[in-house]
C-alpha cells in the first residue's frame, strides 16, 4: 500500500505533507515529563520564556490569475482551486523566512505557479481516464486509505486529524474525496501497468551510493547491504513505476486538448 500511495503522491502533490507539518505540534501529546512541574518548583523570580512568533501567511496577489486556469477536453480548472493550492505551498516557504516580495521570492513564485498548473493539469488528463475505465472506489477502500495515511504521518485519532486538517483550510470530506482519487489511481496504475524488476546490479549500485553519500558515518552505523536489500528495493521499484506513469502521462497529454491561461 505505501508504495501505491507514494507514486500517487508524486503525481497529484496532494496535502498529506502538509498534514504532517501541521501534526508536529502534537508530536509530544500524551508524553509524561520526567519531572513534572508545580507551583513549589517554580522560581518566584522565573521570566516565562517569550514564545516564538507564529509564521503568518504569505501575502499574495492572486488578482490577475484568472477565473479558469485551464480547460482540459473541455473540462475547466478554476482559479480557487489553484490558489487553495499556491497559497498552501507558499506558506510553508513562508514559514522557512521567504520573502515573496523580494527578487528570489518572485521567481519562486513564478515558478511554483507553473508548477501547479502542470501538477493540476495533470491530475484532471489522468482522472478523466481513470474515470472513462469505469474504475471506482468503495467507503471500505477509502476508510483504510484514510487510515494509513494517518498511520504515516503518526495521527492517532480522527480529533487530532481534523486539527491538522483544519490548518490547512481542509475538512474531512474534502480530505476523504482526494482519497478516493488515490484509492481510483492506484487501481488503475496495477491495471495498466506491470510491476518493475530490479537487477542485483542496480541494488549493489545504490547501496554504494548511499555508503557514499556519507562517508563519516561509522561502519557500523550503516545497514549491510543485504539487511537494506529489500528496502532498496522498494525505493527502486518506485522509482521506476514513477518514471513509467509519467511516460503514460505525456502519452495522455499529447492525446488531450489542454488550454494553458496562466
Amino acid at each position: 500500500m505505501k508504495k501505491k500511495v507514494a507514486t500517487g503522491m508524486m503525481i497529484f502533490g496532494l496535502t498529506f505533507s502538509l498534514i504532517a507539518c501541521g501534526n508536529e505540534s502534537d508530536e509530544n501529546v500524551g508524553e509524561t515529563p520526567e519531572k513534572p512541574l508545580t507551583e513549589d518548583s517554580v522560581p518566584e523570580d522565573a521570566v516565562p520564556e517569550e514564545q516564538p512568533e507564529q509564521p503568518s501567511e504569505a501575502k499574495l496577489n492572486t488578482d490577475d490569475i484568472p477565473d479558469v486556469i485551464a480547460t482540459v477536453n473541455g473540462e475547466e480548472i478554476n482559479k480557487d482551486l489553484f490558489v487553495t493550492s499556491l497559497q498552501q505551498e507558499a506558506n510553508m516557504y513562508a514559514s522557512q523566512g521567504m520573502d515573496f516580495s523580494s527578487e528570489d521570492g518572485e521567481e519562486l513564485l513564478t515558478m511554483l505557479k507553473q508548477d501547479i498548473v502542470d501538477r493540476l493539469v495533470n491530475e484532471r488528463v489522468l482522472m478523466q481516464t481513470v474515470e472513462e475505465q469505469g474504475i471506482e472506489a468503495s467507503e471500505e477502500e477509502i476508510d483504510t486509505e484514510l487510515q494509513t495515511q494517518m498511520q504515516l504521518v503518526q495521527i492517532e485519532s480522527e480529533e487530532q486529524l481534523e486539527q491538522a486538517l483544519s490548518a490547512q483550510n481542509m475538512t474531512i470530506e474534502q480530505f476523504r474525496s482526494e482519497l478516493e482519487k488515490h484509492v481510483k489511481l492506484n487501481k488503475y496504475i496495477e491495471q495498466n501497468m506491470d510491476k518493475p524488476s530490479v537487477t542485483e546490479d542496480e541494488l549493489r549500485e545504490a547501496y554504494d551510493e548511499i555508503v557514499a553519500m556519507n562517508p563519516e558515518a561509522e561502519e557500523a552505523d550503516i545497514p549491510s547491504f543485504e539487511e537494506y536489500k529489500d528496502d532498496l528495493e522498494s525505493q527502486l521499484q518506485d522509482q521506476k513505476q514513477q518514471e513509467q506513469l509519467q511516460v503514460l502521462l505525456e502519452e495522455l497529454r499529447e492525446e488531450s486538448e489542454i488550454t494553458i491561461n496562466i
